[in-house]
Protein backbone atom coordinates (compact mmCIF):
# COMPACT_ATOMS: atom_id res chain seq x y z
CA UNK A 1 0.00 0.00 0.00
CA UNK A 2 1.37 3.28 -1.01
CA UNK A 3 2.07 5.78 1.60
CA UNK A 4 -0.81 8.38 -0.09
CA UNK A 5 -3.12 5.34 -0.07
CA UNK A 6 -2.32 4.83 3.68
CA UNK A 7 -3.14 8.88 4.47
CA UNK A 8 -6.17 8.37 2.17
CA UNK A 9 -7.86 6.01 4.28
CA UNK A 10 -6.49 7.49 7.77
CA UNK A 11 -8.30 10.88 6.46
CA UNK A 12 -11.57 9.29 5.36
CA UNK A 13 -11.53 6.93 8.80
CA UNK A 14 -10.91 10.33 10.97
CA UNK A 15 -14.02 11.86 9.06
CA UNK A 16 -16.00 9.01 10.00
CA UNK A 17 -15.52 9.43 13.55
CA UNK A 18 -16.24 13.08 13.87
CA UNK A 19 -19.15 12.71 12.24
CA UNK A 20 -21.06 15.26 13.24
CA UNK A 21 -24.34 15.01 15.32
CA UNK A 22 -27.35 17.28 14.19
CA UNK A 23 -29.46 19.54 15.71
CA UNK A 24 -32.85 20.41 14.63
CA UNK A 25 -35.62 22.69 16.53
CA UNK A 26 -38.22 21.42 16.44
CA UNK A 27 -41.52 22.70 17.84
CA UNK A 28 -44.53 20.27 18.82
CA UNK A 29 -46.73 23.02 20.30
CA UNK A 30 -47.16 26.70 21.60
CA UNK A 31 -45.45 25.25 24.67
CA UNK A 32 -42.89 22.25 23.79
CA UNK A 33 -39.89 22.76 21.74
CA UNK A 34 -36.93 20.99 21.92
CA UNK A 35 -33.98 20.03 19.78
CA UNK A 36 -33.74 16.79 17.90
CA UNK A 37 -30.02 15.30 18.20
CA UNK A 38 -29.29 13.10 15.31
CA UNK A 39 -26.51 11.61 12.65
CA UNK A 40 -29.08 10.33 10.40
CA UNK A 41 -32.34 12.56 8.93
CA UNK A 42 -34.12 8.29 8.42
CA UNK A 43 -33.95 7.75 11.74
CA UNK A 44 -35.17 4.61 13.29
CA UNK A 45 -35.62 4.79 16.88
CA UNK A 46 -35.99 8.18 19.32
CA UNK A 47 -35.03 8.35 23.00
CA UNK A 48 -37.69 10.94 24.19
CA UNK A 49 -36.24 12.41 27.50
CA UNK A 50 -38.27 14.46 30.34
CA UNK A 51 -35.84 16.90 32.23
CA UNK A 52 -35.76 17.10 36.23
CA UNK A 53 -37.56 19.18 38.71
CA UNK A 54 -37.30 23.88 38.29
CA UNK A 55 -38.08 25.57 35.38
CA UNK A 56 -35.34 22.89 33.13
CA UNK A 57 -34.34 23.59 29.79
CA UNK A 58 -33.69 20.83 27.01
CA UNK A 59 -30.01 20.89 28.14
CA UNK A 60 -30.77 19.94 31.58
CA UNK A 61 -30.13 23.30 32.90
CA UNK A 62 -31.45 25.92 34.88
CA UNK A 63 -30.13 28.74 36.42
CA UNK A 64 -27.73 28.33 38.85
CA UNK A 65 -27.37 24.94 37.62
CA UNK A 66 -25.72 24.68 34.00
CA UNK A 67 -24.05 21.08 33.78
CA UNK A 68 -25.52 20.24 29.79
CA UNK A 69 -26.00 16.79 31.63
CA UNK A 70 -28.68 15.68 29.11
CA UNK A 71 -27.24 17.47 26.26
CA UNK A 72 -23.95 15.18 26.73
CA UNK A 73 -26.49 12.42 27.03
CA UNK A 74 -28.40 13.41 23.49
CA UNK A 75 -24.64 14.07 21.69
CA UNK A 76 -23.14 11.01 22.51
CA UNK A 77 -26.79 8.37 21.87
CA UNK A 78 -26.66 10.21 18.61
CA UNK A 79 -23.01 9.26 17.79
CA UNK A 80 -23.90 5.82 18.38
CA UNK A 81 -27.39 6.01 15.84
CA UNK A 82 -29.76 6.68 18.88
CA UNK A 83 -31.85 9.78 17.75
CA UNK A 84 -32.67 11.71 20.91
CA UNK A 85 -35.13 14.44 21.16
CA UNK A 86 -35.13 16.82 24.63
CA UNK A 87 -37.50 19.87 25.23
CA UNK A 88 -37.53 22.71 27.46
CA UNK A 89 -39.84 22.34 30.25
CA UNK A 90 -43.26 23.82 30.33
CA UNK A 91 -41.94 26.31 33.64
CA UNK A 92 -38.94 27.21 31.58
CA UNK A 93 -40.96 28.39 29.15
CA UNK A 94 -43.55 30.06 30.95
CA UNK A 95 -41.21 31.70 33.25
CA UNK A 96 -40.07 33.77 30.46
CA UNK A 97 -43.16 35.78 30.25
CA UNK A 98 -43.56 38.41 33.05
CA UNK A 99 -47.19 38.10 33.22
CA UNK A 100 -46.86 34.04 34.35
CA UNK A 101 -49.03 32.89 37.18
CA UNK A 102 -47.31 30.27 39.05
CA UNK A 103 -50.28 29.22 40.80
CA UNK A 104 -51.22 28.07 37.38
CA UNK A 105 -48.94 25.15 36.90
CA UNK A 106 -50.03 21.48 37.65
CA UNK A 107 -47.94 18.41 37.23
CA UNK A 108 -50.58 16.64 34.91
CA UNK A 109 -49.24 19.32 32.76
CA UNK A 110 -46.08 17.29 32.08
CA UNK A 111 -47.07 14.23 31.48
CA UNK A 112 -49.58 15.82 29.03
CA UNK A 113 -46.36 17.50 27.41
CA UNK A 114 -44.74 14.06 27.46
CA UNK A 115 -47.79 12.38 25.38
CA UNK A 116 -47.71 15.31 23.41
CA UNK A 117 -44.27 14.69 22.36
CA UNK A 118 -44.44 10.93 21.73
CA UNK A 119 -47.53 11.07 19.67
CA UNK A 120 -45.78 13.62 17.29
CA UNK A 121 -42.47 11.27 17.03
CA UNK A 122 -44.96 8.20 16.95
CA UNK A 123 -46.82 9.45 13.89
CA UNK A 124 -43.58 10.04 11.39
CA UNK A 125 -43.34 6.96 9.53
CA UNK A 126 -39.48 6.80 9.65
CA UNK A 127 -39.79 6.46 13.03
CA UNK A 128 -39.85 2.63 14.28
CA UNK A 129 -39.78 2.71 17.70
CA UNK A 130 -40.01 5.00 20.65
CA UNK A 131 -38.34 4.53 23.73
CA UNK A 132 -39.11 7.22 26.79
CA UNK A 133 -36.59 8.51 29.44
CA UNK A 134 -36.76 10.79 32.89
CA UNK A 135 -34.38 11.83 34.79
CA UNK A 136 -35.11 12.75 38.32
CA UNK A 137 -38.45 14.48 38.53
CA UNK A 138 -38.66 13.46 34.58
CA UNK A 139 -38.89 9.85 35.28
CA UNK A 140 -41.95 9.84 36.95
CA UNK A 141 -43.31 12.06 34.11
CA UNK A 142 -42.41 9.15 31.77
CA UNK A 143 -43.39 6.72 33.70
CA UNK A 144 -46.80 8.27 34.19
CA UNK A 145 -46.66 8.90 30.34
CA UNK A 146 -45.41 4.95 28.74
CA UNK A 147 -48.78 3.93 30.65
CA UNK A 148 -50.52 5.00 27.91
CA UNK A 149 -51.93 2.58 25.65
CA UNK A 150 -52.30 5.12 22.63
CA UNK A 151 -48.06 4.50 22.30
CA UNK A 152 -47.86 1.86 20.08
CA UNK A 153 -44.69 2.25 19.05
CA UNK A 154 -43.46 2.59 22.79
CA UNK A 155 -40.40 -0.13 23.35
CA UNK A 156 -38.97 0.88 26.82
CA UNK A 157 -38.63 3.15 29.48
CA UNK A 158 -35.22 4.39 30.96
CA UNK A 159 -35.60 5.88 34.79
CA UNK A 160 -32.44 7.90 35.21
CA UNK A 161 -31.94 9.22 38.97
CA UNK A 162 -35.30 8.75 39.45
CA UNK A 163 -37.23 8.46 43.01
CA UNK A 164 -39.06 5.76 44.59
CA UNK A 165 -40.84 7.83 47.28
CA UNK A 166 -43.85 10.42 47.16
CA UNK A 167 -42.06 13.53 46.85
CA UNK A 168 -43.06 14.85 49.69
CA UNK A 169 -41.68 12.17 51.59
CA UNK A 170 -38.62 12.37 49.93
CA UNK A 171 -38.56 16.32 50.77
CA UNK A 172 -38.83 15.60 54.58
CA UNK A 173 -35.73 13.12 54.74
CA UNK A 174 -33.43 15.95 52.47
CA UNK A 175 -34.29 18.52 54.71
CA UNK A 176 -34.08 16.88 57.68
CA UNK A 177 -30.53 15.85 56.14
CA UNK A 178 -29.57 19.41 55.90
CA UNK A 179 -31.43 21.48 58.63
CA UNK A 180 -33.14 19.08 61.08
CA UNK A 181 -34.38 21.90 62.64
CA UNK A 182 -36.14 22.67 60.28
CA UNK A 183 -37.90 19.06 59.93
CA UNK A 184 -41.23 19.63 61.55
CA UNK A 185 -42.34 22.86 59.96
CA UNK A 186 -41.47 20.65 56.31
CA UNK A 187 -43.32 17.77 58.11
CA UNK A 188 -46.63 19.85 59.11
CA UNK A 189 -46.08 21.71 55.39
CA UNK A 190 -46.19 18.26 53.85
CA UNK A 191 -48.91 16.89 55.49
CA UNK A 192 -51.48 19.79 54.70
CA UNK A 193 -50.52 19.32 50.98
CA UNK A 194 -50.68 15.18 50.85
CA UNK A 195 -54.46 16.64 52.27
CA UNK A 196 -54.96 18.71 49.05
CA UNK A 197 -54.85 21.85 51.91
CA UNK A 198 -53.07 25.43 50.70
CA UNK A 199 -51.57 27.20 53.83
CA UNK A 200 -50.46 30.79 55.27
CA UNK A 201 -46.63 29.94 54.92
CA UNK A 202 -44.86 31.37 58.25
CA UNK A 203 -41.38 30.23 58.35
CA UNK A 204 -39.97 32.42 55.56
CA UNK A 205 -36.84 30.04 55.67
CA UNK A 206 -39.37 27.84 53.63
CA UNK A 207 -40.29 29.67 51.27
CA UNK A 208 -38.02 29.04 47.99
CA UNK A 209 -39.83 25.19 48.41
CA UNK A 210 -43.56 26.05 50.13
CA UNK A 211 -44.34 29.74 48.81
CA UNK A 212 -47.94 29.84 48.49
CA UNK A 213 -48.20 30.32 44.24
CA UNK A 214 -46.39 26.82 44.25
CA UNK A 215 -48.49 25.59 46.65
CA UNK A 216 -50.82 23.73 43.59
CA UNK A 217 -48.58 22.28 42.10
CA UNK A 218 -46.87 20.62 45.16
CA UNK A 219 -50.33 18.93 45.44
CA UNK A 220 -50.78 17.66 42.30
CA UNK A 221 -47.50 15.61 42.53
CA UNK A 222 -47.37 14.69 45.83
CA UNK A 223 -50.06 12.60 45.12
CA UNK A 224 -48.48 10.20 43.06
CA UNK A 225 -45.85 7.51 44.07
CA UNK A 226 -43.00 6.73 41.87
CA UNK A 227 -43.04 2.81 42.84
CA UNK A 228 -47.08 2.57 42.41
CA UNK A 229 -46.65 4.03 39.12
CA UNK A 230 -43.39 2.45 37.49
CA UNK A 231 -45.44 -1.65 38.57
CA UNK A 232 -47.99 -0.21 36.16
CA UNK A 233 -45.81 0.26 33.23
CA UNK A 234 -45.25 -2.85 30.73
CA UNK A 235 -42.91 -2.05 28.56
CA UNK A 236 -38.94 -3.13 28.93
CA UNK A 237 -37.55 -1.06 32.10
CA UNK A 238 -33.85 0.07 32.70
CA UNK A 239 -33.38 1.66 35.87
CA UNK A 240 -30.26 3.89 36.16
CA UNK A 241 -28.85 5.05 39.86
CA UNK A 242 -25.29 6.82 40.69
CA UNK A 243 -23.68 6.23 43.86
CA UNK A 244 -22.67 9.53 44.32
CA UNK A 245 -26.57 10.80 43.91
CA UNK A 246 -26.40 13.66 46.49
CA UNK A 247 -30.16 13.74 46.07
CA UNK A 248 -31.81 10.25 45.08
CA UNK A 249 -30.00 6.93 47.35
CA UNK A 250 -29.08 3.58 45.43
CA UNK A 251 -32.01 2.47 47.52
CA UNK A 252 -34.76 4.20 45.64
CA UNK A 253 -33.49 2.37 42.49
CA UNK A 254 -33.51 -1.01 44.48
CA UNK A 255 -37.17 -0.41 45.23
CA UNK A 256 -38.09 1.01 42.25
CA UNK A 257 -36.40 -1.94 40.83
CA UNK A 258 -38.23 -4.50 43.35
CA UNK A 259 -41.64 -2.52 42.09
CA UNK A 260 -41.33 -2.73 38.32
CA UNK A 261 -40.16 -6.52 38.77
CA UNK A 262 -36.71 -5.74 36.89
CA UNK A 263 -33.80 -8.07 38.46
CA UNK A 264 -31.65 -5.59 39.57
CA UNK A 265 -31.23 -1.61 38.51
CA UNK A 266 -27.70 -0.38 36.76
CA UNK A 267 -25.85 1.40 39.63
CA UNK A 268 -22.88 3.60 38.37
CA UNK A 269 -19.96 4.14 40.75
CA UNK A 270 -19.29 7.58 41.54
CA UNK A 271 -22.08 8.75 39.32
CA UNK A 272 -23.73 11.97 40.95
CA UNK A 273 -27.09 13.63 40.32
CA UNK A 274 -26.23 15.46 37.03
CA UNK A 275 -24.76 12.41 35.59
CA UNK A 276 -21.11 13.01 36.34
CA UNK A 277 -18.22 11.07 37.78
CA UNK A 278 -17.14 12.81 40.98
CA UNK A 279 -14.07 12.17 43.14
CA UNK A 280 -15.47 14.37 46.22
CA UNK A 281 -17.91 16.00 47.99
CA UNK A 282 -16.34 19.04 46.72
CA UNK A 283 -16.35 17.86 43.10
CA UNK A 284 -19.88 16.67 43.10
CA UNK A 285 -20.78 20.13 43.99
CA UNK A 286 -18.93 22.01 41.36
CA UNK A 287 -20.04 19.61 39.02
CA UNK A 288 -23.67 20.77 38.79
CA UNK A 289 -22.71 24.40 37.35
CA UNK A 290 -19.60 22.83 35.05
CA UNK A 291 -20.75 22.57 31.35
CA UNK A 292 -17.63 21.05 29.89
CA UNK A 293 -17.14 17.69 32.31
CA UNK A 294 -18.63 14.95 30.38
CA UNK A 295 -21.43 12.30 31.79
CA UNK A 296 -20.53 8.71 32.59
CA UNK A 297 -19.64 6.80 29.70
CA UNK A 298 -21.38 3.67 31.28
CA UNK A 299 -24.41 5.71 31.53
CA UNK A 300 -24.10 5.73 27.44
CA UNK A 301 -23.46 2.40 27.14
CA UNK A 302 -26.28 1.24 29.71
CA UNK A 303 -28.72 3.05 27.93
CA UNK A 304 -27.63 2.34 24.24
CA UNK A 305 -27.51 -1.33 25.11
CA UNK A 306 -30.93 -1.13 26.54
CA UNK A 307 -32.31 0.54 23.64
CA UNK A 308 -30.58 -2.22 21.13
CA UNK A 309 -31.69 -5.22 22.65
Amino acid sequence: MSKFLKIALLLCSSLSLAQSVSQTEIKINDLITGTLFSTNANYNAVLIVSVGSGPTDRFGNQYGAESNSIKFLAEELAKKGIAVFSYDKRFFVLAKNPNFDEASLNFEDMITDAKAVALHFQQLPQVKKIYLLGHSEGALVMSVTAQDSKLTKLRGYVSLSGPAQAAGVLLVEQIAKQAPFLREDVQKAVDKLNKGETFKLENQMLASIFRESVQPYLISWFKYNPSAEIAKVTAPILIVQGTADLQVPTSDANLLATAAKVDKPVLIEKMNHVLKIVNSQEENVASYNDQTKAISPELITAVFTFCNK
